[in-house]
């Protein structure tokens, strides 16, 4: 792709410097008839200030700097003329400015382009007559219609600003904008090595290119924004180009580095003792190990083990792809075993999915989920446990723009689930998950994240509620403490990208819940804060934060601890 911009020259000479000695330093710098540009906006782009040593070139590259800005701002009939005046061994600098008048943009003309219209091309371009002149403007349009082009299968087109004619009786500025389309590049073949681990076809799959596509240069920076996030490899290196022996054929090749896919993590949390729950300090606990390359096929198997008020085993499998289609199909087997806050009531619980999932594009997936329960429901105390049978079906929508699964820093994720079930209880469920990524400063990112979960029926039992609280939802809380039919919960974090992966973090947590589905009346808002680190290393990722709840003392914090080791 080939930008070709013409240099607009300002009427403006090149300023005259004296050969001054190097050993000269400099007593003052000033400048006289700026109107539209600062004095401390001028000093900035100049870059020479009082005390440094006179640097002939320096001093060019500065005035250059204040052309240049002034051309951006449409002023392109600005003049500058520098005066030095020598004193011993001490120079003072004062840079007259003749500003002049904005111009505006006249006609824009196009010319060479068969694929598409003027109309639409000048849109692109976004320019309109009497909009006073800026470089950037321009330049940000054609840009426009390379990246246009490139996805067209025009990856080499020129565009060039060939002729400009300034007007300075009327203040209109006339361009002449000329495309060289060049052919049509076709891909010649799409090429993955280094892998020891993942058969080749086995990444072809997964990307929006094949070989005889036509050259589309959204689809190519897709597709390695896709290799990434599979979490197949270590170390990417992409989108490298090269011509085929067929003309106008291109190649594309990446060369990767395996990563560690099997993964064993480990979250322990300490909860001191407080009111809310019992006089002694306990732990918590929930062990996970996950192979998401299963023999370099991309199948996927996980086990998890938690305990807490809630205990669970659970091992599932997922295919990911049938009948040579972006369709998977998993399994899920899971167990639970729930105790209230109060310790009066518990239950187990057998459940049994199948899934099968279908992704209509890089970004959206959407997910049918048949469940069958059973929950065995018993009262502390009670001479016999109640059997109740639940059975349903789930609908759910993912749309993923994430830049970098595991560490984004821009993007979002969006989440809609809904569940119908019969049996024993007839209800519905909703969840709505939201999480907005956006990168601030350098290395900054901050994570607006929104939750909704809600459930309608008659008689639903309190193990068919949403529990919140714990270091996945409400940090400074314990784990899954607060049960109500309804859950709001909102995540804020700043994080500070130190690494690859590494970071560090602050974090405030607020949500409530509702026990019951007619009255619609939440709790107090629980507010959750604190610090948080998650570090990379060779051997795997550990992630350790420190939560407070408003409620509570220094001292009461909730320590919580992610070790994860890849194998």
């Amino acid at each position: 792709m080939i930008i070709t911009l013409l240099v607009i020259m300002s009427s403006s000479t090149q300023p005259d410097i004296n050969d001054v000695s190097s050993m000269v330093l400099i007593d003052h710098v000033s400048f006289v008839g700026n109107r539209r540009i600062d004095q401390h906006t001028l000093q900035k782009l100049i870059s020479v200030k009082k005390g440094d040593r006179y640097d002939e070139e320096k001093l060019k590259t500065g005035l250059n700097r204040i052309i240049e800005h002034y051309l951006q701002d449409g002023l392109i009939f600005a003049e500058i003329s520098p005066r030095i005046d020598l004193k011993k061994e001490h120079a003072q600098i004062c840079v007259k400015v003749h500003e002049g008048e904005t111009v505006e943009f006249g006609n824009v003309s196009i010319e060479g382009n068969t694929k598409f219209t003027d109309s639409y091309l000048l849109s692109l371009i976004g320019l309109r007559q009497g909009q006073p002149f800026n470089m950037t403007l321009l330049e940000k349009g054609i840009e426009r219609i390379i990246n246009l082009y490139s996805e067209q299968g025009h990856p080499m087109v020129e565009v060039r600003l060939v002729d400009v004619i300034a007007n300075p009786d009327n203040g209109k500025l006339d361009l002449r904008v000329e495309i060289d389309e060049k052919n049509i590049i076709k891909i010649a073949s799409v090429n993955i090595s280094g892998s020891r681990k993942t058969r080749e076809e086995i990444v072809l799959r997964e990307l929006p290119i094949r070989a005889g596509d036509i050259f589309d240069q959204r689809k190519i920076d897709q597709s390695f924004r896709q290799l990434i996030n599979l979490g197949y490899f270590y170390k990417i290196n992409p989108n490298l180009l090269e011509m085929a022996d067929t003309p106008n054929q291109v190649k594309i090749h990446a060369r990767v580095t395996d990563a560690r896919t099997g993964r064993i993590n480990g979250v322990i949390g300490y909860a001191p003792a407080t009111s809310q729950s019992d006089d002694m300090p306990r732990l918590t606990g929930l062990i996970e190990a996950s192979e998401t390359n299963l023999f370099g096929t991309g199948r996927h198997l996980n086990f998890r083990w938690k305990s807490g008020l809630i205990k669970t085993v659970l091992i599932s499998y997922t295919e990911p792809w049938m009948l040579g289609k972006p369709i998977s199909l998993g399994g899920k087997y899971e167990q639970i075993k729930r105790q209230n806050q109060t310790s009066v009531k518990m239950s187990k619980e057998k459940s049994a999915d199948l899934t099968i999932s279908a992704r209509f594009n890089p970004m959206l997936k959407g997910t049918l989920t048949a469940s069958l329960k059973r929950i065995g429901l018993l009262e502390i105390g009670a001479s016999e446990e109640l059997d109740r049978i639940k059975y349903g079906v789930a609908f759910s929508v993912i749309r993923d723009s994430r830049d970098f699964f595991l560490s984004p820093t821009k993007g979002r994720r969006d989440h809609l689930a809904f569940e119908i079930s019969r049996g024993d209880f007839k209800l519905r469920k909703l969840w709505i998950d939201l999480d907005q990524y956006a990168k601030t400063w350098k290395n900054q990112v901050i994570l607006a994240g929104v939750h909704i979960a809600s459930a309608w029926g008659q008689d639903i039992p309190w193990t068919e509620m949403f529990s919140l609280g714990g270091a996945n939802s409400l940090r400074g809380y314990d784990e899954d403490f607060f049960f109500g039919q309804h859950r709001l919960y909102c995540n804020i974090e700043y994080r500070l990208l130190v690494g690859h992966i590494s970071q560090v973090f602050s974090f405030v947590d607020i949500g409530s819940v509702a026990k019951s589905s007619k009255s619609m009346i939440f709790e107090p808002i629980k507010v959750g804060y604190g610090l948080g680190a998650r570090i990379e290393s060779k051997g795997g990722i550990l992630r350790i934060n420190y939560a407070l709840s408003r409620e509570s003392a220094l001292s009461q914090g909730k320590i919580h601890v992610n070790l994860g080791t890849s194998f």
